[in-house]
């Protein structure tokens, strides 16, 4: 059943993901969700702490994404100025991806010290960056499968 419920997550998210170079926001939150029956089944939780940690995590995840999509502008700004910056940007751009870097170190620790301990225990809370990593790492795996598939159907 576990082997089942995975297979049909990664089929999903992969499908969404080779759909779209630029996903749209409803794609996002669609992989975020399979990405969240992942961890949950990774983590073997019981069916009360998946109903308290689902939204949980699903907020972490949107608040982690607020964090990368900053990143993201940031390096789109760079690639266009990056011969025409002054020492003086190029000082605030560093300062500023630090203090994102600081952002994010900051809501790991929140969620990981005191939101998620409130649904699941910290023996399944310790799985949690394991079943993440392997998530993407599948879903890497995935991805490169496809695209040798469709680079040798062309």
């Amino acid at each position: 059943m576990r082997t089942l419920i995975l297979l049909s997550v990664f089929s999903l998210a992969f499908s969404l993901i080779s759909s779209a170079q630029s996903m749209s926001e409803d794609k996002i939150k669609e992989i975020e969700q399979q990405r969240t029956e992942f961890v949950i089944s990774f983590m073997k939780l019981t069916p009360e702490e998946a109903q308290k940690f689902k939204p949980l995590y699903q907020q972490y995840l949107q608040d982690l994404r607020k964090i990368h999509q900053k990143r993201k502008e940031m390096r789109k700004y760079l690639k266009k100025k990056k011969d025409s910056l002054s020492e003086e940007e190029a000082q605030q751009i560093i300062e500023q991806w630090l203090k994102l870097d600081e952002r994010k170190q900051a809501l790991v620790r929140k969620y990981y010290t005191t939101i998620f301990p409130q649904a699941i225990p910290h023996s399944k809370l310790i799985l949690l960056p394991m079943a993440e990593r392997k998530f993407k790492k599948e879903l890497l795996k995935e991805l490169k499968e496809k695209d040798k598939e469709e680079n040798h159907s062309h």
